[in-house]
């Protein structure tokens, strides 16, 4: 499952749209109480999680390879990080696309936040 897609090229529409992943686009899930929900019904009772920093807002991780505006904003991800890994059984995580900005760490002090956060919503 895809969460907070923001761009998509010509090869990878055709793949969502083929229904090989399930795909949340983010434009189309502004209501984050729908979103969680969906999620929790359609994701497994076993998950592995592997966050893309792309998935948030550049305001909050600006070193990635692909910014794009409208992203996930901290609280709101976090939200839905707590929620998963309160009901259902996360097996693993790993975090990716994390990429530094010469002059700037926000990227590496929020990604590591997120994987002490991550790290304290397992169960």
């Amino acid at each position: 499952m895809q969460i907070g897609i923001r761009s998509v090229g010509a090869d990878e529409r055709q793949y969502h749209n083929a229904g090989f992943v399930k795909t949340h686009l983010m434009h189309e899930n502004l209501d984050l109480k729908k979103l969680e929900r969906d999620i929790l019904r359609e994701l497994t009772d076993t998950v592995y999680l592997t966050i893309d920093v792309d998935g948030f807002d550049p305001s909050v991780m600006p070193g990635t390879g692909t910014p794009q505006p409208g992203g996930f904003m901290w609280y709101e991800a976090m939200k839905l990080f707590k929620a998963v890994c309160a009901a259902k059984k996360v097996v693993g995580v790993d975090v990716v696309e994390a990429a530094p900005v010469k002059g700037s760490n926000i990227t590496e002090l929020a990604t590591a936040k997120l994987i002490y956060r991550l790290m304290g919503y397992l169960r």
